[in-house]
């Protein structure tokens, strides 16, 4: 499943980003935009 199948559209993402919430355990700590860029990897 990706993104697209879950309703999100392209011009969505930069607000999700804005609400992701990124806690550090033991992980790379991503910063926003790696979280955009995720996301969008994440569109399908």
């Amino acid at each position: 499943m990706n993104l697209k199948e879950l309703g999100a559209k392209e011009d969505m993402i930069e607000g999700i980003a804005d609400a992701t919430f990124i806690l550090n355990g033991g992980y790379k700590v991503l910063d926003r935009d790696e979280v955009v860029q995720v996301l969008k990897a994440s569109m399908g």
